[in-house]
């Protein structure tokens, strides 16, 4: 006897994501890094805050999933990589956001202007 699991609820809408990553970046490049919320977010992509809440825990986590779903080239694929496994490192460590702006002080960006994000 087999069973299948249910969701209880309406169905997600598999093109939400989509809008969610790219009003995301669309945040970030407006108000830079340490002001993007999940309301702003959520405003720019149409949607409320507890249909992004359903695919990610926070504001930082939607960030990262929107610099890893560009569509870019092979050599800017592996920068991508590199900058999203990074920005994981350093959202679990307490000193994090510290460590993230001195790795790119050194030429003047911010961490995201220095992924080519744009000023922040």
């Amino acid at each position: 006897m087999t069973t299948t699991a249910t969701r209880r609820g309406r169905p997600r809408d598999p093109r939400v994501e989509g809008k969610v990553l790219a009003a995301a970046r669309d945040v970030v490049a407006e108000v830079g890094l340490r002001n993007v919320t999940m309301s702003a977010i959520a405003d720019r992509a149409g949607c409320g805050k507890p249909t992004i809440y359903l695919r990610w825990p926070n504001a930082q986590a939607v960030v990262v999933a929107a610099l890893g779903a560009l569509d870019i080239d092979e050599a800017d694929a592996r920068l991508a990589h590199d900058a999203c496994l990074f920005l994981r490192t350093l959202r679990d460590r307490p000193d994090g956001a510290f460590l993230a702006e001195v790795a790119c002080a050194s030429d003047g960006r911010d961490v995201w202007a220095a992924l080519g994000w744009g000023a922040g």
